[in-house]
């Protein structure tokens, strides 16, 4: 299963697209649109790709435009009245209300993510192999070959607003990132080559084997 959450156009388009997508010659077949809660405003669509792989996109177009909701807040009378505090006192409140302010703004950004489940967890380990969906985890994200760099997609997605991390429970093992929307075609890009074409070179295995 794959998830992917947009607010751009990369989700849009297929949004708004018929019954069978057809790109290069491969058909992507669009499946029954999920059950949602008429509270929720976001737009799904589940697709299954010629080689098997599920995915449901997200798109939430709910206030598309605006300024991720970073807009300063309109003057309040209790504004004005702070003017007649001295100076002191004006900067004590400032700096009591700075950590509120930077953790509603981090809560008004929106952001475009991406989660790839694999059905394969620790259960699935054989008994002379305990600890290899765990290793498998770690490995993946080492470098692919069409971007050999082992911290290619950490670099990127530090540098754009966005994070990444995985963990390996007993039936499934789960990668996840989350990045600036403008930036998300090109995060994908990076991390769905670990999927695709991983490098899984000899001294990385033995570095995180000792680690």
């Amino acid at each position: 299963m794959f998830l992917a959450l947009n607010r751009s156009k990369i989700i849009t388009s297929v949004l708004s697209s018929r019954r069978l997508l057809s790109s290069s010659s491969r058909m992507v077949k669009i499946l029954p649109t999920p059950e949602k809660s008429p509270a929720d405003k976001k737009e799904y669509r589940a697709i299954q790709l010629e080689n098997g792989l599920t995915a449901l996109l997200i798109a939430d177009l709910q206030n598309e435009g605006e300024d991720d909701g970073l807009e300063s807040e309109p003057q309040s009378p209790e504004r004005e009245e702070e003017e007649d505090l001295s100076s002191d006192e004006l900067e004590e409140d400032e700096c009591d209300g700075e950590g509120d302010e930077e953790e509603g703004e981090e809560k008004s950004r929106k952001m475009s993510a991406a989660c790839m489940v694999v059905h394969a967890g620790s259960f699935h380990e054989k008994v002379e192999c305990q600890g290899l969906a765990h290793f498998c985890e770690h490995m993946i994200f080492m470098g692919s070959k069409k971007y050999p760099d082992e911290n290619e997609l950490d670099s990127f997605l530090s540098r754009n607003s966005g994070g990444t991390n995985a963990y390996t429970e007993l039936e499934y093992t789960n990668y996840h990132f989350d990045v600036a929307p403008d930036k998300f075609r090109e995060a994908l890009d990076i991390w769905a080559q670990f999927f695709i074409d991983p490098l899984m070179k000899e001294d990385s295995v033995d570095r995180e084997g000792k680690g």
